[in-house]
């Protein structure tokens, strides 16, 4: 199959590129900067140096794309929160292209990534469904929530097949290259270096963490599933952690304690979600998380050791 994927250069762009091409796929990558030599390794991907917002019909970019995966993202749940305006426009208007572009070209799927940490905001049940009030606190949530909407939009007056998959927070090694977020990986980092672990809030906030091979998992499976139903699906792992649970449990890994540094509570943080993955376990029987917290942050750990050594 050939497939297109835009943001090919972030954390989960790039390992969903690696992992597809590993299955023998056709793999074309958009990304804004040329990435590190380093990111693809020896992966057949063909990268292209475009910027989304001006995509058009005519970009040989799209010839023999039967899939688009769609992980660009400008902004991040705090950045967001600072420049809401330029959050939407940087943000909604280039999906907005890109449909039209797909609707042109006649290509049949866009899998999108959403957030399953934001869109619900404070939810009314957890885990949450995908079936619950979504009623974001951020701006990030509030344009991801507009995102879903306009696909769902193209899905019913183009036929389009539109997959959304509001991901929870996934964590893997190559986080470490520098990104803006991931608890984990911070932590992790910051420990490593013998620095002190710097946690918004108290402690208590609660995620649903996946690790990055359980999610490239389940995409895989989605890309060659041709029946695969479009709609809204949550992917996760369906457990939640606390920030203080993921600090005891670097510790374990470590053996050593780590120096906790507090800092203010963010107004934009829901103070707990977990994600009911049902939906998405039904649709892909084959497909379940199979990484636990500990053996996730293990790996982490042994990556940020070996970071700093090569220092």
């Amino acid at each position: 199959m050939s497939v297109l994927i835009l943001g090919g250069s972030g954390f989960l762009g790039s390992a969903v590129a690696r992992h597809l091409a590993a299955r023998n796929h056709k793999v074309k990558v958009i990304c804004r900067y040329e990435p590190a030599a380093t990111l693809f390794g020896e992966a057949p991907i063909e990268v292209h140096l475009v910027d989304m917002a001006t995509l058009n019909a005519a970009d040989g970019v799209f010839d023999g794309v039967e899939t688009v995966l769609h992980f660009v993202s400008t902004t991040t749940p705090a950045s967001s929160m600072s420049d809401m305006a330029f959050d939407v426009s940087s943000n909604l208007f280039p999906l907005l292209n890109l449909l039209k572009v797909m609707s042109a070209r006649r290509i049949p799927r866009l899998i999108f990534s959403s957030s399953g940490g934001t869109v619900y905001g404070v939810p009314l049940n957890l885990p949450a469904s995908e079936t619950d009030p979504a009623n974001p606190i951020s701006s990030y949530g509030i344009t991801k929530l507009a995102m879903e909407k306009f696909i769902s939009l193209y899905a019913y007056n183009h036929q389009l097949h539109g997959i959304v998959l509001r991901i929870g927070n996934p964590y893997g090694p190559y986080q470490m290259i520098g990104t803006a977020i991931g608890s984990i990986a911070h932590f992790t980092m910051d420990h490593a270096r013998s620095q002190p672990v710097q946690i918004w809030g108290d402690g208590s906030v609660v995620r649903d963490y996946i690790f990055i091979d359980d999610v490239c998992q389940a995409l895989a499976q989605i890309v060659e599933d041709e029946r695969f139903p479009g709609g809204v699906y949550n992917l996760g792992s369906g457990r939640g952690y606390s920030l203080l649970d993921l600090v005891v449990e670097l510790e374990k890994v470590s053996k050593r304690e780590a120096v906790r540094s507090f800092l203010d509570a963010r107004g934009m943080d829901v103070p707990a979600i977990v994600l009911n993955i049902a939906k998405l376990r039904n649709a892909l029987p084959s497909w379940e998380p199979t990484i636990s917290i500990a053996d996730g942050i293990e790996s982490m750990w042994r990556e940020a050791v070996g970071r700093i050594r090569e220092l």
